[in-house]
C-alpha cells in the first residue's frame, strides 16, 4: 500500500485479482480504530457484447449466414455509449459442440482509423493447428459455434476486456431454394456457381482425386438445377440444368463424342451384318442407281478408263469353224538323167516336173 500525504488517497498494489480483504487500523496514541474492507480486484473494465443494436454495450456484433454450410459474415461497430478507445484486439474461435474441440483460431488488432465506420469481416477463420488453411473450408457443421472475446485500451489508458465468450451457434441446415428468402436465394446459386467453377478448375488441374470431385461436381450441378427451378433464381442459361439433367443449351462434350461413337459402332455392325449374312436374302433392298459402279469413274479407271464398255450390252460369241482339212500334196516324178532343171526348185519339180517330162518325151 501506498499513501499520498498531499491529497489525502491511499494507493493499493494487489497480486492477485479476485475480492481481496483489506484492513486498516489508524491510532492516535491513545486509542485505535480497526476497519475492514471487502475490494474486488480486476484487471480491466468489463467490456461488453451486444448481439443487439439497441446501444448496450460496447461492441454491437451482427452475424450473417449461419446456416450449415455457408460461411458466416460479421458486421460491428462501437454503441454510442463506448469510450474512445485507441487499441482494440479482437479473438475470433470457431469450435463444435458435438466433437468439443477447436478447429480455428483468429486474433488481431482493429483499424481504428474506421472506429466511426465500423467493420466487415467474412469468418474464415484460420486452422488452430497451423497447416496454412482454413478451419472451414465448405462452411459451417451442425453445432458449430463461433466465439468472441475482446481486450481494448480507451484514452485514459484504462484497461478493457470481456469477462466471457459471446457465441453464434450454427443449429439449421439450409431451407429448400422454394422456402429462402430472395436475398438467400441470389447468395445461394452466386455460391453454387462459384463452387461449381472451383471444382472444374481443379478436375483440369488434375491436383485433387478425380473421383471425389466429380462427384461433388455432380452434386453441385444437381443443387443449382433445383434452385434454378425457382423463377426468382438469376441462373445463366449455358449453366442450368433443371433438376441436374443436362442443359437444353448445350450437351456435355462427353456426352457428344459418347454418342456419336455408338452411332458409328451401330453403323459398322450393320455393314457387318449385311456382308456376312450367309447368302440370307435381304428383303426390300433398295439400289441408288448413282451409286452403281458403273458410275463410278475413279473405280472404273482401274480398267483403263472402261467405262464405255459397262454402258454397253455384251454381243454373242460366234460359233468358231473347225480348221480346214489340208489337201493331199502329189507325189514329184523321177527327176531326169541330168538330175533337177537349172533354175527349178524342188517345189516346182513336184507340181509341174511330170509336164517336163512329158514335154521331153523322158517319160
Amino acid at each position: 500500500a501506498r499513501y499520498n500525504i498531499i491529497d489525502g488517497n491511499m494507493i493499493l498494489l494487489f497480486e492477485e485479482v479476485g475480492e481481496q480483504t483489506v484492513t486498516i487500523s489508524a491510532t492516535d496514541g491513545s486509542d485505535v480504530n480497526t476497519y475492514t474492507i471487502a475490494v474486488n480486484v480486476f484487471d480491466a473494465l468489463r467490456f461488453d457484447v451486444s448481439k443487439v443494436d439497441d446501444g448496450s454495450g460496447h461492441l454491437y456484433v451482427n452475424m450473417q449466414d449461419t446456416y450449415e454450410t455457408q460461411t458466416p459474415t460479421a458486421t460491428f461497430f462501437f454503441t454510442e455509449s463506448a469510450p474512445t478507445f485507441n487499441v482494440v484486439t479482437v479473438t475470433w474461435s470457431l469450435c463444435n459442440d458435438l466433437s468439443g474441440t477447436c478447429d480455428g483460431f483468429w486474433e488481431y488488432d482493429l483499424d481504428m482509423s474506421r472506429a466511426n465506420m465500423g467493420w466487415t469481416e467474412e469468418m474464415n477463420i484460420p486452422s488452430a493447428y497451423g497447416d496454412g488453411g482454413y478451419a472451414r473450408t465448405n462452411g459451417m457443421r451442425n453445432m458449430d459455434y463461433i466465439s468472441l472475446t475482446v481486450k481494448a485500451v480507451d484514452a485514459s489508458g484504462q484497461e478493457y476486456k470481456t469477462m466471457d465468450q459471446t457465441k453464434w451457434y450454427t443449429t439449421e441446415a439450409l431451407p429448400a431454394p422454394v422456402n429462402m428468402d430472395d436475398e438467400l436465394l441470389v447468395w445461394y446459386v452466386a455460391d453454387l456457381l462459384a463452387d461449381i467453377e472451383e471444382a472444374e478448375l481443379a478436375i483440369e488441374e488434375g491436383t485433387e482425386d478425380s473421383t471425389v470431385l466429380e462427384a461433388r461436381l455432380l452434386e453441385l450441378e444437381t443443387k443449382l438445377g433445383v434452385a434454378c427451378d425457382d423463377p426468382r433464381a438469376d441462373c445463366p442459361t449455358e449453366e442450368v440444368q433443371s433438376n441436374g439433367a443436362e442443359a437444353e443449351d448445350g450437351l456435355n462434350t462427353n456426352v457428344i463424342y459418347i454418342v456419336i461413337g455408338v452411332l458409328i459402332v451401330a453403323a459398322l455392325l450393320g455393314l457387318m451384318f449385311m456382308r456376312g449374312g450367309g447368302g440370307s436374302e435381304v428383303e426390300d433392298m433398295k439400289w441408288n442407281d448413282a451409286s452403281l459402279p458403273v458410275h463410278d469413274a475413279v473405280a472404273n479407271s482401274m480398267y483403263g478408263g472402261a467405262q464405255d464398255l459397262f454402258q454397253q450390252p455384251v454381243a454373242p460369241i460366234a460359233a468358231v469353224a473347225p480348221p480346214p482339212v489340208p489337201a493331199a500334196v502329189p507325189a514329184a516324178p523321177p527327176l531326169p538323167p541330168g538330175g533337177l532343171p537349172a533354175g527349178w526348185s524342188m517345189e516346182q519339180w513336184t507340181h509341174y516336173g511330170q509336164q517336163y517330162l512329158d514335154q521331153m518325151g523322158l517319160q
